[in-house]
């Protein structure tokens, strides 16, 4: 059922978005195929499998666009929506370790302004609820903010350096952010975003080369992690999970007009978990950390 509210609800932001200046819509899917439990050391717990579903939908708006003819100076404001939702199907557990299915959005204000011919800023902010359902409050909303400043030292390679502020123990916190952008050769191209978009912390570094004016490939190494507050455990107020994934990937993009279609497959080298409590002060303490084995994966978009 929430499956069918997911698709619903991002069929009619597609719907609405079409009125809008749209500058992306995509829709993706993600499989990890059924993974070995890995408990924690000294733990009592059976071994079981856990099956990995992931949907995504996300959309860029643009609010305003503005550019000064006399100067040159341009200026853009932008919205984004972003929609996680998981899906987790576990068999051979003798208690419940994750839950069954799991909530991440987050909606954003983007803006982006040039200062001069060599540099820019982007600022952002953002906001959402990462939840596992079973009770929603004020814990289960996270915040994220943050600056670059961008310098073009030649058409062909721009860097960006900033910070980035959340809320992920319930303080603010400051975490540096820098992004980079090279075209080398006549087809290769590095791409490098702390942060990179989407709900959560997500980072990329990604190597693409241009097959032709349609087809490029891509292999990329994309880590994040997601925060949510959770209903598992009586013993621990203010339920955090921490969600950490490690995935590589290689991926085949096609566009054609204004449509993109790819689609690919990876090795994801890491997924950990863990619950804590959302506090500054225990952002250090040492909790159970569980795990699922090493596995691959296949991902299909369309945008």
């Amino acid at each position: 059922m929430r499956l069918k509210l997911f698709l619903c609800g991002a069929a009619m932001l597609i719907i609405t978005n079409l009125r809008a200046q749209v500058r992306d819509v995509a829709l993706s899917y993600t499989y990890h195929p059924g993974s070995k439990y890995l408990p924690p050391l000294d733990s009592a717990d059976q071994e079981g499998r856990t099956q990995h579903n992931e949907f995504n939908f996300n959309s860029n708006l643009t609010l305003r666009q503005r550019i000064d003819t006399t100067t040159g100076k341009v200026s853009l404001l932008t919205s984004s929506v972003w929609v996680r939702y998981s899906v987790f199907r576990s068999s051979g557990f003798n208690k419940t370790i994750l839950p069954s299915e799991l909530l991440a959005s987050n909606l954003g204000l983007q803006y982006y302004a040039t200062i001069n011919n060599r540099w820019s800023y982007a600022a952002f902010v953002s906001g959402g609820l990462n939840t596992g359902f079973k009770e929603i409050d004020f814990n289960d909303i996270f915040l994220t903010g943050g600056v670059i400043f961008l310098r073009q030292f030649s058409p062909k390679f721009r860097l960006g350096m900033g910070v980035l502020v959340h809320n992920t123990f319930g303080t603010p916190l400051v975490w540096p952010a820098i992004t980079a952008d090279w075209r080398f050769g006549k087809k290769f191209k590095l791409d490098i975003r702390v942060p990179d978009e989407g709900p959560g912390i997500n980072y990329k570094i990604g190597v693409s080369y241009q097959l032709n004016q349609r087809w490029h490939t891509e292999f990329s190494f994309k880590p994040h992690a997601l925060t949510y507050d959770v209903k598992q455990t009586d013993k621990i107020d203010n339920r955090l999970m921490n969600f950490w994934q490690l995935p590589f990937g290689l991926s085949l993009h096609s566009k054609r007009e204004k449509m993109e279609f790819f689609g690919g497959a990876g090795f994801t080298a890491l997924r950990r978990f863990g619950y804590g409590e959302k506090k500054l002060s225990k952002m250090f303490a040492k909790y159970p950390y569980y795990g699922l084995g090493a596995n691959l994966f296949s991902v299909r978009a369309l945008r």
